[in-house]
This record gives C-alpha cells, sequence and structure tokens, in this order.
C-alpha cells in the first residue's frame, strides 16, 4: 500500500524555503544574431535559464519590419520557437524582438528586453535612433517608426514598420535599421501596431522630417519628441439660467477672459436684441466657463442666445453658436462664496499679494459698514485692506502685508454682503484660516542658448519642488537670456523655437502633417540662491 502511495504522489519542489524571484535570462539563442542570407521559414530556437510560462503575452515575441503574415511562435518548457513566414523581402534587416513581458513559471519577469538581428542580404544593417520623449501622461509610451517613402499626410494612419516603448525616464531606441528615410511618432495609449487615433491620444512628430539615415551617418541620437493632445473644436456645450437675470456658458476648451478676448453673449427674441457687457461676464472657478449677469431680461420668455468673438487657449475661434433659452420666473439667487473653499487653510506668500474671495453672483454691500475683519495667531485684530475687484470679486490683505510664517483668521459677516438682489450671503459668519509660509528670497539665473535654432528661440524656467512657479523669456538675437528675480529654489530650465511667435511650444500635427518646434530640456536643476545671481549657463540644441 505504501508503495502505491508513494507512486501515486505529485512530483513537486519540497515545501518550504525561500520564494523563488530569480528572473529568467537567454541561455542561447541559434541561428545567432547577425546572421545573413536567411531564407523563407527560417526556425529561431531561443533557451532560457528557467522553464516559461506555456501562454505568452500578445506580442512578446515579435518581427519587424512588421510583417503581413506573423511569425509562428511556440514555448516548450525552457524553449521559445519562432518560425518566420514563407515571404521575406530580399536585401532586407529583420529584427527579433522578445520583450520583458514573458515570465517564468514562478512569475518573475525576463531579467530584460532582447534583440537579435537577421538578414535576407549579405549584411546586418546597423542604423539606430533614439531619444526620449517628454511630458508623458502615463508611465511609457509607445514609438512607432515609418518607412518614409512616399508623402506623410496619412502615413500615421497607417500601421509603422516598427515600434517599441519608452522606459521609466522616457528614453527609446531603435537598431539594426536599414539606410533610408524613417518618420517618427510618440503617443500615449493604443495597442501596438494599431494606428494612430490622433482625436483621443497624445502624440507628437519630430520638428524634423523625415529623418536620414546615411551610410555616413548611421546613427542618430537625441531624436526627442514632447506629447500633448490635440485641441478640441471650441464651442460651447452647454447654456443654463439659474434666475432671469443669471446663466451661465459652459465650453468645450479652457480660455482666458480679457481684454481683446471678451465673447459677445447676445439674447433675441421678436421685438429686441439684448448684449451682455465684458463687465457683466465673470467666472468663479472653471476656466472653460463664463456666467454672465443682466438685469434686461423679461423672466418668463423665451429668447435665442448667440456667442461670438471669442478664442480659446489654442487661439481657436468660437464655433457659431446659438439657442433657444427661457429666462426663468425666479428672479434671484441665495449668493455663496466659491472660492477659497470652506474648511481648508489658506496658504499665502509673504508680503502685498491679496487674497481673492470669490462669489457666485453679483454682490454689493451696506453703505460703509465693516464686514471683513483679521486677527492674527495671538487674536490680536489687524487693520484689513478690502477692495472690490469686480462685482463678484472681494480682494483683502493686511494694511502692513501678510508677515511670514504666521496664522491669521478673517472672518466675513454674511448678513452686510448682499446680492444685487438683497439676498444675504448663505452664511452669516464665515471664517477663513490662513498660513503664510516662510519669506522666499529671489535670485536670478542668466545664460546663453547655443545651436541651429536659437532664433526666435523662447527659454522657460520651471521649479522643481512642490510650489510650482514658471516664468518664459524670450532670448535677445545672440541668443542671451536672463531671469532676474525667481524664487530661492530649484529651477528646470528648457527652451523652443517658437516658430510660429504663439508664445507656446507646438508639437507638430500628425494629419495633415506638421513637423514640431525643436526644443531642448536641461537635464539638471539649476540652484536659485537669494541675492545671487547665478550666470553662465549653457543650453545647447541638437544637431538633429
Amino acid at each position: 500500500m505504501l508503495l502505491v502511495l508513494i507512486g501515486c504522489a505529485a512530483i513537486a519542489p519540497p515545501p518550504g524555503g525561500p520564494k523563488d524571484e530569480t528572473a529568467p535570462e537567454l541561455a542561447s539563442v541559434e541561428p545567432p544574431s547577425g546572421t545573413t542570407r536567411i531564407v523563407a521559414g527560417l526556425t529561431i530556437i531561443l533557451t532560457f535559464s528557467e522553464r516559461l510560462q506555456e501562454t505568452l503575452p500578445e506580442k512578446a515575441v515579435r518581427i519587424e519590419p512588421v510583417l503581413r503574415d506573423p511569425p509562428e511562435v511556440v514555448v516548450n518548457k525552457d524553449k521559445i520557437t519562432v518560425k518566420l513566414p514563407d515571404a521575406l523581402a530580399d536585401e532586407q534587416t529583420y529584427i527579433l524582438t522578445v520583450t520583458r513581458a514573458i515570465e517564468d513559471e514562478h512569475n518573475n519577469r525576463l531579467d530584460k528586453t532582447y534583440q537579435f538581428a537577421y538578414s535576407t542580404g549579405s549584411s546586418v544593417s546597423l542604423g539606430a535612433i533614439s531619444g526620449t520623449v517628454y511630458d508623458m501622461e502615463g508611465n511609457s509610451s509607445l514609438v512607432y517608426l515609418y518607412k518614409a517613402e512616399a508623402s506623410i499626410d496619412s502615413l500615421f494612419l497607417e500601421q509603422p514598420d516598427y515600434y517599441t516603448e519608452t522606459d521609466d525616464s522616457g528614453h527609446y531606441s531603435f537598431a539594426y535599421l536599414d539606410e533610408r528615410q524613417y518618420q517618427l511618432l510618440a503617443f500615449e495609449g493604443g495597442s501596438p501596431p494599431a494606428p494612430l487615433s490622433p482625436s483621443r491620444m497624445p502624440y507628437g512628430v519630430h520638428w524634423k522630417a523625415p529623418l536620414y539615415l546615411t551610410q555616413k551617418q548611421n546613427v542618430l541620437a537625441d531624436i526627442d519628441v514632447r506629447v500633448s493632445r490635440e485641441p478640441k473644436p471650441f464651442k460651447v456645450l452647454a447654456v443654463s439660467m439659474e434666475s432671469s437675470r443669471q446663466g451661465v456658458l459652459r465650453f468645450s476648451n479652457s480660455f482666458e477672459l480679457k481684454s481683446g478676448n471678451s465673447p459677445t453673449v447676445e439674447f433675441s427674441d421678436t421685438l429686441r436684441t439684448v448684449s451682455v457687457t465684458s463687465q457683466n461676464l465673470f467666472r468663479p472657478k472653471q476656466e472653460d466657463e463664463v456666467f454672465f449677469y443682466t438685469d434686461s431680461l423679461t423672466a418668463g420668455n423665451s429668447y435665442t442666445i448667440s456667442v461670438s468673438s471669442l478664442e480659446d487657449k489654442f487661439e481657436q475661434p468660437l464655433e457659431p453658436f446659438d439657442r433657444i433659452v427661457q429666462s426663468p420666473m425666479a428672479d434671484s439667487l441665495q449668493p455663496e462664496i466659491v472660492v477659497p473653499e470652506s474648511g481648508k487653510t489658506i496658504e499665502m506668500d509673504p508680503g502685498d499679494s491679496h487674497l481673492a474671495i470669490r462669489f457666485s453672483t453679483f454682490m454689493q454691500t451696506e453703505g460703509d459698514s465693516q464686514f471683513v475683519s483679521l486677527e492674527d495667531g495671538s487674536g490680536d485684530t489687524i487693520a484689513v485692506d478690502v477692495e472690490w475687484r469686480h462685482p463678484t470679486i472681494l480682494s483683502a490683505r493686511p494694511v502692513t502685508g501678510w508677515q511670514a510664517e504666521k496664522n491669521y483668521m478673517m472672518t466675513l459677516q454674511g448678513e452686510k454682503l448682499r446680492s444685487v438682489e438683497g439676498i444675504a450671503l448663505k452664511d452669516s459668519i464665515v471664517a477663513f484660516k490662513i498660513r503664510t509660509s516662510r519669506k522666499i528670497g529671489k535670485g536670478g539665473l542668466s545664460g546663453k542658448v547655443a545651436g541651429k535654432y536659437t532664433q526666435a528661440t523662447i527659454v522657460v524656467a520651471e521649479m522643481a519642488e512642490k510650489r510650482r512657479k514658471s516664468s518664459s523669456i524670450s532670448v535677445n538675437s545672440d541668443g542671451y537670456f536672463e531671469f532676474p528675480e525667481l524664487l530661492e529654489g530649484m529651477w528646470l530650465l528648457s527652451s523652443f523655437q517658437d516658430r510660429d511667435g504663439n508664445g507656446r511650444y507646438t508639437t507638430g500635427r500628425a494629419v495633415p502633417f506638421e513637423p514640431a518646434e525643436p526644443f531642448l530640456i536641461s537635464p539638471d536643476t539649476i540652484e536659485v540662491r537669494a541675492n545671487w545671481d547665478t550666470e553662465g549657463i549653457q543650453l545647447y540644441y541638437p544637431d538633429r
């Protein structure tokens, strides 16, 4: 009986002991990388140091340039067998990529991504393209590479010839490339080698198109790309009336509400047209909406509302819009404070800056009554300077300015703050806790931008620490730049050639194709010290 039990026992490793966390490694490949004059139907055998999972993730093993018929891939214990299709191009280098998505039986990923080159010709191509993708929203980006033999206006709507992923630092590389013209595309999302979907994926192209690999220069480094989303069409998404005097327009994109970029809002019925002027437009919080206020509408009437003369932050004009709305019978709204949020401590910088308090509708005060009080952390009353910047914006600060590293309590008397219709603030007493930071000194940075794209360059300084501040400045005719007053701390410098003159970086367009603007990003942070000018900073555009 004992012998029967032993004979039927399952074969398994002994219990206990440390968990196997060793990554599987490649032990051998046959035929070896670099083999030339291969023929269709070639079988490649890869042997690994560990037994592998029998099911491979999709595209864990691939051949590039991408073939019409994919290779046959079979896993057997510690071996992967790859059989090439029966049709291969002449004088072509093919790249076999084995990715880290492959795992052993203990779920340990492959130690690294492997690439092997095989050629149907007499030699293996040695061309290479590499660079970094910036401004990624996710953990990595896909980078597609196309053979640019024809027009590239619709090239990015096709499957790529080669593709790879960026690593954690955004770096990518292609190797074993033929000497020819290429076009590069980086984007986020999607499943390779599916084509780009420009309307829903952040993407970017390079500023040089096409890229040339020649016998004289068959390695291109620093082919960097910045990705961003294509701007959506700028249009009105919704309009609603909150009362017979106030309503809100919601837009597809954000925009600046300022002189020279203020919408014209008109209400029309069979008898007349009512225009809402810029003074009666306001934005309590969101940058993609605008509120309007007018006392010229008749409650209960229907109007055709139209909006024009507005551009979004991408300088796109607003699409024509008109819609029928009804003015409610209700004449008023109970006002409330929209910003700052209640219950949160407000962080203020030392100095003379004002705290802006934004209301949900047009406000007024009862005569000259005192409705704002301010105390410091000891309970002492502080004289306060109050100013209405707009009927919806109250600004306040201590007469002597905010002192560094102090606590304050600001109190508003809600009964003394009323809407134009005479309705008191929702809360009778509103209190804000305010805390000021330490006094931060200022220093300067100056230097020079060099390289073939210096003309019309804009240099951008962005604070690398939690307090996100940024500043930009144009270089002079010799490429010199100077930031005379930056907050002390660590800063990152970048620059771009503002070819279209709009003052912001343009990542290019896929369809119809438009190249990106040249840019550079300094790899190192620079310390700004208080009352100190750091000079002689050098920024170099890549030669590509």
